[in-house]
């Protein structure tokens, strides 16, 4: 039986705070990817293939260079993302965030005892959600469930629903929330190829912006700063702390 090892190195990096890609930091004096090659020449594999993603042409070579016989692959999940947040499905749906499990169980059971499911749902966001939302009913803008700007317990939960039902309680970082399908409505059919060069624009957009944030928090980091205002100094604490 022929064994084939794929190895996935199109991460960014970004916790490591590096512009270089994720499996060209050194450990030990060598790149994270030759332990990687390393062990997977070990089990003697038909082939090896290593995914590459952010600095692609980088880590390819990196690689090859390491071992002579690998395949590279190109990973464009990140232009397909961008597609899918864009172009495909998306759901309307409506949110209630509060602090504990319990308080979700029990929003849980008052809803879904109602005769009225939607309309207590919205009296629950308003009257209890500590979301942005509540004063909407709980109305979110459209979801992607590709969009990574919401957590994935929420884009798994409403890929789950039919229209009108009411989610589980899901944990989220920092509290926990029930979810209402309202609807879901499909993608507008647009190919990727058609859109390839605005996408690849935003995405480039956004990895500056990332760049630009990580850089100003190493600033932040380094920096002297004296804060005049007594008002802001609470603030300014916090912000360090996190």
């Amino acid at each position: 039986m022929s064994l084939t090892f794929v190895i996935l190195a199109a991460g960014q990096g970004s916790r490591m705070n590096s512009d270089l890609p994720k499996v060209l930091h050194p450990l030990g004096a060598v790149p994270l990817l030759h332990h990687a090659l390393t062990c997977a020449r070990s089990l003697e594999p038909s082939r090896i293939v290593v995914v590459t993603g952010h600095g692609g042409e980088a880590v390819a070579a990196a690689a090859r260079d390491l071992d002579e016989g690998v395949q590279v692959a190109r990973q464009e999940e990140q232009l397909g993302t961008a597609h899918a947040v864009r172009h495909g499905p998306r759901c309307r749906a409506r949110i209630i965030v509060v602090s504990s499990e319990r308080e979700a169980a029990q929003a849980r059971s008052r809803v879904e005892g109602a005769a009225d499911r939607r309309g207590a749902f919205i009296e629950e966001a308003i009257a209890r959600s500590t979301d942005p939302s509540a004063p909407r009913g709980g109305l979110l803008e459209p979801i992607s469930p590709a969009d990574p700007a919401y957590p994935v317990s929420v884009r798994r939960a409403l890929e789950a629903l039919r229209a009108g039902e009411l989610s589980p309680v899901v944990a989220l970082e920092n509290g926990y929330a029930l979810l209402l399908l309202d609807e879901r409505t499909e993608g507008d059919g647009t190919p990727i190829e058609a859109v390839r060069p605005e996408l690849e624009r935003l995405l480039r957009i956004r990895q500056e912006r990332v760049l630009m944030d990580r850089t100003a928090s190493q600033m932040l980091e380094t920096a002297r700063i004296t804060v005049f205002d007594p008002s802001l100094e609470w603030s300014w604490r916090t912000r360090r702390q996190d």
